[in-house]
């Protein structure tokens, strides 16, 4: 997935309008927080406790996973703001989601993990097919 840097998402920034986009705050040039609406402006406001001096809207098509997008946005950008969670995809998992997802158990996850060295992305997330030893 081609990403776009902070100066290209900033050209591509649209006024909003009707339908599905990820929103970035900004504090002199640097992502401090992602959100995600749709069919609603963000609520700016809800973010009043965030130190932010600009944002920007990037429209998404309705045929692009936007909880995959807006997961990646925040591995690329780690903003401060966002809590350590990533918006549920297939992607990036915590152990958690995996042992849910593939039904292993703790011990198993954390063999498969040492055994392909995984590493953690974001927080306590990893790339799923790197925990599995899975190629593209």
């Amino acid at each position: 997935m081609n990403l776009l840097t902070e100066k290209q998402i900033a050209r591509k920034s649209v006024p909003f309008r009707e339908g599905r986009h990820l929103y970035f705050l900004l504090d002199n040039d640097q992502v401090v927080y992602i959100g995600q609406c749709s069919k609603t402006t963000p609520n700016l406001f809800a973010h009043k406790e965030k130190d932010f001096t600009d944002y920007y809207m990037l429209p998404v098509a309705d045929d692009e996973d936007i909880n995959l997008l807006h997961a990646e946005y925040i591995v690329q950008f780690m903003p401060v703001y966002n809590s350590g969670s990533l918006p549920p995809n297939s992607v990036y998992m915590n152990k958690y989601r995996m042992k849910k997802a593939f039904d292993v158990t703790g011990h198993e996850l954390n063999r498969y993990i040492r055994k392909n060295k995984a590493k953690t992305v974001y927080q306590d997330f990893f790339i799923v097919k790197e925990v599995f030893g899975l190629h593209d």
